[in-house]
């Protein structure tokens, strides 16, 4: 599985290996379909690091109003395979889901559908829809391969880590050889060339890379058999060196708040390690120092602010529904003369997209899963500890995240967490039940 996603990750940057990736594809589903279907979860976040690298070499039904690509293949086998999941829970007369913050995801889920109906781009709602449930997808076969003993929390763990390796071999390639992304506007400065891994965007790998760093460190403050403790803090070492090179101001954020979160929790040690390596970086690396207080920092600035007062005043007649997904930027559009861009703000974006309802079961959503986590946190099972640390720290970090940037659309990012959450929902929920714990020993 390794090899298959370093091959897709990698040689797609120089090749169109489209009958590669089909061939594979095929080979990989008739084995978890047949032999380990259990592995449909892990394969599937191992494999959706390296699909953004391949997403525009194949369209399927080019030219027509349902066409996708590659990425949006995963996506609707995501959300068929949630839907099958809820017809067969409803077929039994089960409960929906006992997970509260699925139950909260589906409900925002089915606030987004009411408003396709009236949405100014209905194709482009529909797609966005399939994205958002394919993360309910996700966290729906995590929580039923859990909850039926197929597989271990540490599995899921391990295979989120070993994502990683292409995205990460390809970012350091990337900001070290200067063809990463580039920024036409930022020709003159260092960071003109910053790197995306496999990923779109030098936001959504920074984005993945703050998972990664809560992982690593959550693991080895907690002495948990993840990898041997030489490969967390090289995997920890490693994920923090590429976020710096990725010169995403808002995930630095995010990522500093989420070890802080981590730190005060479990090791205050960690929150005095980070300010003093921070305010070293700050005060000795002049492309820091240039990225954080130079003129490129205070126009990105600035256009997110004219942005945001732009979604500001169309909220001011404010609708039940909204207009649609992903329409915020032809909204701003009629605003904003030239200007295609969504709010770089979640909170507006679904406001402005879903209306006063979404917003606020979308607030709901936040809140309630922080507070579940929380509650987690509080079992005395390591286990469920651990994964309720890793999820705060992501949590808490996407908050902040999210007041700056698209952080709800990245995809790739949101598939991890709420693998983890699905993860979490069901474990949590037969400790409250006081049923043992889940302890499976089955190998990756």
């Amino acid at each position: 599985m390794l090899i298959v996603s370093l091959v897709l990750g990698l040689l797609p940057i120089w090749l169109p290996y489209q009958v590669l990736f089909i061939a594979l594809a095929l080979i990989i589903g008739l084995y978890i379909a047949f032999v380990k279907p259990h592995w449909i979860l892990v394969s599937m976040l191992i494999l959706r690091s390296s699909a953004d690298g391949l997403q525009d070499l194949i369209t399927f039904f080019p030219g027509r109003w349902f066409s996708f690509n590659l990425a949006g293949l995963m996506n609707i086998i995501a959300a068929t395979l949630g839907g099958l999941i809820l017809i067969r829970r409803l077929l039994r007369n089960d409960r929906l889901f006992s997970g509260f913050p699925l139950n909260l995801l589906l409900i925002l889920i089915l606030v987004s559908l009411l408003g396709i109906p009236q949405s100014i781009d209905t194709n482009a709602s529909l797609k966005a829809w399939v994205r958002l449930f394919g993360y309910y997808g996700i966290a729906a076969v995590s929580y039923e391969i859990i909850k039926q003993n197929l597989i271990s929390i540490r599995n899921i763990l391990r295979g989120i880590t070993i994502a990683s390796i292409p995205p990460m071999i390809l970012g350091y390639y990337q900001a070290f050889s200067g063809s990463g992304y580039f920024f036409p506007g930022y020709q003159s400065t260092p960071f003109a060339y910053r790197p995306q891994g496999t990923f779109g965007h030098p936001a959504i790998l920074a984005s993945y890379l703050i998972i990664l760093i809560c992982i690593s460190i959550a693991c080895y403050f907690y002495n948990y058999p993840l990898w041997p403790r030489s490969l967390l803090l090289l995997l920890a070492l490693s994920s923090t060196g590429l976020e710096i090179l990725t010169f995403a101001r808002s995930q630095w954020t995010g990522a500093i708040v989420a070890i802080g979160v981590i730190g005060l929790i479990r090791s205050r040690k960690l929150i005095l390690i980070g300010w003093i390596i921070s305010l070293i970086l700050i005060l000795t690396v002049p492309t820091i120092r240039e990225r954080l207080q130079g003129e490129q920092a205070t126009e990105s600035f600035e256009w997110r602010l004219e942005v945001w007062q732009a979604s500001l005043r169309l909220l001011k007649e404010p609708t039940l529904l909204g207009n649609g997904l992903d329409t915020s930027h032809l909204m701003i559009n009629n605003v904003l003369v030239n200007v295609f861009v969504p709010p770089h703000n979640d909170y507006l974006r679904m406001a402005l997209e879903i209306g006063v309802i979404g917003f606020i079961t979308y607030l709901i959503l936040q809140i309630g899963l922080f507070l579940f986590t929380l509650r987690a946190f509080l079992q005395k099972n390591q286990e469920v500890k651990l994964l309720s640390l890793i999820l705060l720290g992501i949590i808490v970090g996407g908050w902040v995240i999210s007041f700056l940037d698209n952080y709800l659309s990245y995809v790739s990012v949101q598939w991890y967490i709420w693998a983890m959450i699905g993860s979490l929902s069901w474990i949590q929920e037969i400790h409250w039940k006081g049923q043992k714990d889940v302890d499976v020993q089955i190998s990756f």
